[in-house]
């Protein structure tokens, strides 16, 4: 249930101007105590705790604030004057950074913030530009994080002129949507050999922007085995078929703007014990669109649709870049279906942990973050899986790779893996995505030349872009009964190392389908510039790079704030333009651009923009 009562209270914050109402806060924030383990009641209070701090620090005037010590003390510095006494304290707490005085800045951060939270449970941080201004530690059992890109007037001697600033209203920017298959399979073969003649169905759901336009589209099908015979269906209409796997180099006039479906139809072959999708099958749309987010915060990462008339394994990785609060599945099997039951497993670094099997109750079946967090913390926490690959693995019925034909089974596109987690991207900036290059391979597999023991991608990020994440699916060759070495690095940094010769080292991955990571995993490993990504093994494993997709994501920021100072209105607009349009660089342009201007005459310079970031938790 939301919390209207204390919804409507923070709204008023917008106009309280007096210091003496910020104790009064403080008292009332003393009250507010975290009941009973819903998560999304405590995100709630956790959010709408750090939007307080974020109102007092914009609301109140240094001249409001004058009975704070540190402001007193500041002004018989001299380090605050008469003419600072109409700005906010964030304008003074940013001015202090800027100049580098940074526990000026704190001095003021903390005793506002301590004001507001004392005799609370609540825990703090709050950053500018990953400064840590002030923190205050506690238990992070729950985290939220408030994000805002501020700028201000700064301390000092006034000066004269116009200023502006520039905000991107409407866009149109160049991205690329990349679908990845998950690993799905179910037999068509019978126990005593040759085909069992059932057919597995997997439906891709492509969902592209309406007001979209698409410039390029392919795809790339690679089934659970090589000799199986398959059928791809595109929007309902037949569009090829072949054996094993196939590279669809065009498949731009079978799409269309809004929701798309993809039928991978598989078959028995030769021999082969399952159809289905291997874990390499992908599609990629490159298209222009007006929307700032094409792939925006999202809690559920949903399962494609299966259908078979036997047993079903569905391996779905899933990659969150922010701090998971909690976790839960759901699956949707059809009202009308006859599955016994289905066994849910965890699966981290190669390795899949039991979590429960379940009966299905009116044709779905579910597990609850209380359920998976103990089976999760036997193998890693919570923290851990923040920019890195994690599973989930469904067995729709006990599941055998040879089957005689049964009945239908079916899992629905409304499945899906839910995710609570914190994210510190703020909503006005731009996601543009893009293919990963392969700039090198060598040392290839002696019985399989197309499958090479390293292979080096190019993941470079231009302009003024914020490198988000970069993830790869990977076609991948293990020969049975070796240990070989297994070695991810990011600018020569290693992120995975499963090395024979060293027990403690990372466990080996024989389905190593998946790899990814972001700048939260140790810095350095995705800059702005170019960024090395390099995949070793030895004999034993392999990658084939020529079908191995990689996709890089960033950031842009649709707005740029005041800068320098400009003897006229339209010279400073002219600057302000120019800087946004370099912000956006090559992926983006502005359609429609809001243009503020301020004359300064009589006021101080400015300082910003920076990213202030605060987190509230307890």
């Amino acid at each position: 249930m939301k919390n209207s009562a204390f919804k409507g209270f923070i709204l008023s914050l917008d106009s309280l101007v007096a210091i003496g109402i910020l104790l009064f806060l403080a008292a009332f924030v003393a009250t507010i105590q975290i009941t009973g383990t819903n998560p999304e009641l405590a995100y709630e209070r956790h959010y709408y705790v750090g939007k307080d701090i974020l109102n007092i620090i914009k609301k109140t005037t240094v001249s409001d604030a004058q009975n704070l010590n540190s402001i007193r003390q500041h002004i018989s510095q001299g380090l605050i004057t008469q003419d600072d006494m109409d700005k906010s304290l964030l304008d003074i707490i940013g001015s202090f950074w800027a100049e580098g005085n940074i526990s000026h800045a704190t001095n003021i951060t903390k005793e506002v913030a301590d004001s507001l939270l004392n005799g609370t449970r609540y825990g703090y941080e709050i950053l500018m530009d990953n400064d840590v201004l002030h923190n205050r530690s506690a238990n992070s059992s729950y985290v939220s994080k408030i994000n805002a890109i501020v700028s201000g007037v700064a301390r000092g001697r006034p000066v004269s002129g116009y200023v502006a600033r520039a905000f991107a209203l409407n866009i149109r920017k160049n991205t690329t949507l990349i679908v990845m298959g998950d690993v799905v399979s179910s037999s068509v073969r019978k126990p005593s050999g040759g085909n069992n003649n059932n057919i597995v169905n997997i439906t891709y759901y492509i969902d592209i922007p309406s007001d979209a336009n698409i410039t390029s589209a392919s795809g790339f099908v690679q089934t659970s085995w090589t000799d199986n015979l398959f059928k791809v269906y595109i929007n309902g209409k037949f569009y090829t078929a072949g054996t094993g796997n196939k590279r669809l180099d065009n498949i731009t006039a079978q799409l269309r703007p809004g929701l798309n479906t993809i039928v991978l139809e598989g078959r028995f072959g030769s021999g082969g014990y399952e159809a289905g999708d291997d874990g390499s099958t992908h599609w990629i749309i490159n298209y222009t669109t007006s929307d700032f987010q094409s792939r925006p915060h999202t809690e559920k990462f949903y399962f494609e649709g299966v259908r078979s008339n036997a047993s079903i394994l569905y391996k779905k990785p899933v990659f969150i870049n922010g701090n998971i609060s909690s976790l839960s599945v759901f699956m949707n099997l059809t009202k009308s279906t006859q599955v016994k039951n289905v066994t849910l497993k965890f699966g981290w670094k190669g390795s899949e942990t039991q979590i429960s099997r379940k009966i299905p109750s009116n044709g779905t079946v579910s597990w609850s973050d209380s359920e998976i967090r103990p089976i999760v913390e036997t193998k890693t926490s919570y923290s851990q899986l923040n920019s890195r690959f994690f599973w989930f693995v469904a067995e729709v019925d006990p599941y055998s790779s040879l089957e005689n034909l049964g009945y239908g089974r079916r899992i629905l596109n409304s499945s899906y893996v839910e995710a609570k987690y914190t994210s510190s991207l703020p909503f006005s900036y731009i996601d543009v995505s893009s293919p990963v290059i392969v700039e090198a391979s060598s040392d290839p597999d002696p019985g399989y030349s197309s499958f090479k023991r390293y292979v080096r991608w190019n993941v470079t990020f231009q302009g003024n872009a914020t490198p988000l994440s970069a993830v790869w699916q990977l076609a991948w060759l293990f020969r049975t009964g070796t240990n070989p070495l297994q070695r991810a690095k990011a600018n020569g940094i290693i992120l995975y190392n499963h090395d024979p010769s060293n027990a403690s080292s990372d466990p080996l991955v024989i389905e190593f389908a998946r790899f990814g990571y972001s700048s939260n995993i140790t810095q350095g490993v995705l800059n702005l510039g170019y960024n090395k990504f390099e995949l070793n093994f030895t004999y034993g494993y392999g990658v084939d790079p020529g079908v191995s997709l990689g996709e890089k994501t960033a950031f842009l920021k649709s707005a740029v704030g005041y800068s320098s100072v400009f003897p006229n209105f339209t010279a400073a607009k002219d600057d302000a333009e120019s800087r946004l349009k370099l912000e956006l660089g090559p992926f983006a342009t502005a359609t429609n651009v809001k243009l503020e201007n301020q004359s300064i005459e009589g006021i101080p310079t400015l300082w910003g923009p920076a990213k202030l970031e605060i987190r509230v938790f307890s």
